[in-house]
């Protein structure tokens, strides 16, 4: 029994190695290299012999050693721009990316820190080094984990170390960013043998890592997205608001992103048809149409039509930017303020909508 358990052990640990020493060459036959030299093209009589380039002839010295086990056979490794906003760089398509501010992004540059500082927290990896300021970033080892042996005897090693440091470069204007990665330093681990850690692999593996943030990067916008869906269904508080000048507008309790798809989802449910949308003036134009009750309409359907207390014509809603919360004002298409009289029967029906949970 106890001959078969170190048996078990033995093979286990065989198949550990031969998966991380695996050269990373080609495999199979170099038999090409005893191939025979073919003999040169014979031209008939009496035609010309076509002209000779020498520039791709075989040596005829006799190579004594397989060049193809020396060759190494690395792929090539490019930045994949996961992330919304992304963009490869075209003059260093190997280490440096681009990201550009969308509009679920309110700060690129602090994005960007968030995502990759949160990236090596998660995988209990300290940096060595994180300065915002100059925007560097140095971290320490990152294991490279591979999953080893089979059945029973699966397991994970980890086969070797690196160490890479980051540079984020922001544009003045804080818009636009690029981070460039650099693998500093590698170490073997288990049973990996220094030697085989080639400095022509360092290139690619550095790719590689940037890749893995790029795809938290992008990981973590899609969360958030889906955290900001989940509350924008929420209900918002809405109250009622006179300023100075005795003109009225609602204020909505909850920052802009919200109370902009709440304003858009209670415009929609009271008849009013959205012309067109300026998300960063915060506005949005709309349309109350002509109530039409003759034949042909009922023949051929109408357009949608709003039982607001509005006259027929365009509109003009904007949503103005507070710290917690939003304001939203109502005007004509000339930007003239809507009456009270009118917002005061309006008012209620949008705070009734806005302050239900959207199914």
């Amino acid at each position: 029994m106890k001959t078969a358990h170190q048996l078990i052990i033995a093979l286990a640990s065989l198949t550990i190695s031969a998966c991380t020493v695996a050269p990373k060459k080609a495999e199979g036959s170099f038999e090409y290299i005893n191939a025979k030299v073919s003999q040169p093209i014979v031209v008939s009589e009496g035609l010309d012999k076509p002209k000779h380039n020498p520039e791709f002839d075989i040596p005829s010295t006799v190579v004594k050693r397989s060049i193809g086990e020396s060759i190494s056979v690395f792929p090539p490794r490019l930045l994949m721009a996961l992330a919304e906003g992304s963009r490869v760089d075209e003059q260093d398509p190997h280490s440096t990316i681009w990201f550009e501010q969308t509009e679920d992004i309110a700060n690129l540059e602090a994005t960007i820190w968030d995502a990759f500082t949160h990236y090596f927290q998660d995988k209990n990896i300290p940096l060595v080094k994180s300065d915002r300021a100059t925007g560097f970033i140095e971290t320490s080892w990152v294991p490279h984990v591979i999953e080893t042996g089979w059945w029973l005897w699966e397991t994970d090693i980890v086969v070797e170390s690196r160490r890479f440091t980051f540079k984020v470069d922001m544009k003045p204007h804080g818009r636009t960013g690029t981070v460039k990665v650099d693998l500093i330093e590698r170490k073997a681990e288990g049973f990996t043998r220094a030697s085989s850690l080639k400095a022509e692999e360092n290139p690619g593996l550095a790719t590689d890592m940037l890749n893995s943030l790029i795809g938290h990067f992008d990981y973590r916008l899609r969360l958030a997205a889906e955290q900001r869906r989940a509350e924008y269904a929420k209900g918002v508080v809405v109250e009622t608001y006179t300023d100075t000048n005795d003109e009225m507008s609602m204020i909505v309790k909850a920052r802009f992103g919200h109370a902009w798809l709440r304003t858009l989802d209670a415009m929609n449910k009271l008849g009013f048809v959205i012309t067109d949308l300026n998300k960063i003036e915060g506005r949005v134009y709309g349309r109350i149409n002509k109530k039409n009750v003759g034949l042909w309409d009922s023949l051929f359907g109408e357009e949608k039509q709003s039982e607001l207390a509005f006259e027929p014509g365009d509109y003009v809603i904007e949503l103005i930017r507070k710290e917690t919360e939003t304001e939203v004002v109502f005007t004509t298409n000339n930007l003239e303020a809507v009456s009270n009289d009118i917002l005061k029967q309006v008012f209620p029906e949008f705070i009734e909508i806005m302050g239900k949970n959207i199914d």
